[in-house]
């Protein structure tokens, strides 16, 4: 397989992992402001819908999504070319 961009394929190597400390980063702030704004005693109730593990689910899918969306950017190739001698 080759690829007709690739130098496209370095950013799978900065974007994707740039990624993950974003959205921890992202989450902790999240938390941090509700506890600020948020009585403790209304969290729980407020919180009963909310599932931590579909949230980092969800950001590894995005995340995945990204590098797939590089890769199909570096545009794969493969096959075979006819050439007549």
């Amino acid at each position: 397989m080759e690829f007709a961009q690739p130098h496209l394929l370095w950013s799978l190597l900065v974007l994707p992992p740039a990624l993950a400390p974003f959205f921890w980063w992202a989450q902790r702030q999240r938390q941090r402001l509700m506890t600020r704004f948020i009585e403790a005693r209304l969290l729980p109730g407020l919180l009963s819908g909310w599932a931590p593990a579909r949230r980092r689910w969800r950001f590894a899918c995005f995340i995945a999504a990204i590098a797939l969306l590089l890769l199909a950017l570096a545009r794969p190739r493969w096959g075979f070319t006819l050439s007549l001698i």
